[in-house]
């Protein structure tokens, strides 16, 4: 269930209508929401053992978001 929902994430994520329509202080919450279920995921050496393809897709979906963030945060200095 958590690999499906990490899934549907990563769909809205990367989807081009979300980046014209979300504000760049909402990606930044997502990131520090990520970054926090990584860290209580990661906690445990037993979770983490077992929680191994979970993490990696947490990981991935933060290097997503940050890679949008980058991108908003270029389009907002170029004054688009």
């Amino acid at each position: 269930m958590a690999v499906f929902c990490i899934y549907v994430l990563k769909s809205v994520f990367v989807s081009s209508l979300i980046l014209q329509l979300t504000p760049t202080l909402c990606f930044v919450g997502i990131k520090k929401y990520i970054v926090g279920l990584i860290i209580r995921t990661s906690s445990d050496a037993s979770t983490l053992e077992q929680e191994k393809v979970y993490l990696g897709k947490l990981n991935m979906i933060l290097v997503q978001v940050r890679m949008l963030i980058d991108q908003m945060l270029s389009h907002i200095a170029a004054g688009k």
